[in-house]
């Protein structure tokens, strides 16, 4: 009734349930910049960094796909899996060239501890030289019978000829993987074993001839010396035949040491070659052997999809689109009758 207390004839106070009930809101009347509204035509546009297009790397064929037009995805989540040959053949020259390495890094340390051998042996050699020569001042004599050298030469003839034996096979055995090789039956790391194995027999067939001149030129001097009755220049004649073999061994030693490490140095070169080349097949997604993960480039939606599951694809093709409408272009087509509504500071 009017004669309630606190109430006003012409007002209603309600309370804040009462407000809710009947829908009503209020709010405190403030001064505000007053724009007129215009309405117009336009177009919303990603921009330049808010679209990315996602090519495969190499050439191949999906055999996967976790990304579906519309999908919401992330920098870096994984959207197909392509397998390629090409990729297949790059890890396949990595793993060759890797094994070469190692063959070629074995020589080098076997043609040091080579080198190492031979330089006792001629440190060996020249002290004996030195402690024959003194005997020989001295008129010492020594028995040496002519029987020894000429065993010393059939030996020497019989290593060369089972050398000549295993080179000749060994030859054959290099042709026969050459014509393997060309017909895709054996591996480049196979035909490069069975090369090195007749470099090998060509040292051996050096020393072998190397030997046999050391083995005549004793047993000349030999015979020489048991015709005439003198055997008192014999150890010395030996001692410097030996300075001079140990010597030359040491000459070749240091030449196949460096032989190694070239080849060493050349393996390492074609190891980081191949790599480069499977680095610039795979991009930036994950692999593994004949396989690339295609990755997002940047968060956003897959606005579109142009791959299905076992298609095969080249590294021009647009596979899908991604953009991140976070930023966007907004290009409004203002006619020219209601040029003077816009003006710069305006609320759009």
């Amino acid at each position: 009734s009017s004669e309630e207390t606190g109430h006003k004839e012409g007002e209603v106070n309600l309370t804040v349930e009462g407000k809710k009930i009947a829908g009503i809101e209020t709010t405190v009347v403030r001064v505000e910049d007053f724009q007129q509204l215009l309405q117009v035509p336009g177009t919303v546009s990603s921009t330049d960094k808010g679209k990315a297009v996602v090519t495969p790397p190499v050439s191949g064929r999906v055999v996967s796909i976790s990304a579906r037009l519309g999908d919401t995805v992330r920098q870096g989540q994984t959207l197909a899996v392509i397998e390629s040959p090409e990729l297949s053949q790059a890890w396949s020259t990595i793993a060759d060239a890797t094994r070469l390495r190692d063959a070629a890094r074995s020589d080098v340390q076997q043609a040091r501890s080579e080198v190492d051998l031979s330089m006792a042996k001629v440190s060996a050699a020249r002290k004996n030289l030195a402690q024959q020569r003194e005997l020989a001042k001295a008129g010492a004599f020594s028995q040496a019978p002519v029987q020894q050298a000429q065993n010393e030469l059939n030996d020497a003839q019989s290593e060369l000829l089972s050398v000549q034996k295993e080179q000749a096979s060994h030859a054959e055995q290099v042709r026969r993987l050459e014509n393997l090789y060309r017909d895709g039956i054996v591996s480049k790391s196979e035909l490069e074993a069975a090369r090195l194995e007749l470099q090998q027999d060509q040292i051996r067939l050096d020393r072998a001839k190397a030997r046999i001149e050391i083995a005549r030129a004793t047993y000349e001097r030999e015979k020489n010396i048991a015709s005439r009755g003198l055997l008192n220049a014999k150890e010395l004649q030996s001692a410097e035949a030996d300075v001079k073999s140990s010597e030359l061994e040491l000459e070749r030693s240091r030449i196949r040491v460096r032989a190694a490490e070239s080849a060493l140095a050349n393996a390492n070169r074609a190891i980081a070659n191949a790599q480069a080349v499977y680095r610039s097949n795979s991009g930036t997604g994950s692999t593994s052997v004949g396989r690339v993960s295609l990755v997002a480039p940047l968060s956003g939606i897959v606005t579109h999809l142009d791959v299905t599951r076992g298609q095969a694809v080249d590294r021009t093709q647009v596979l899908m689109e991604i953009e991140n409408l976070r930023s966007v272009w907004v290009t409004a087509n203002v006619p020219e009758r209601d040029a003077e509504k816009v003006r710069k500071g305006a609320f759009v």
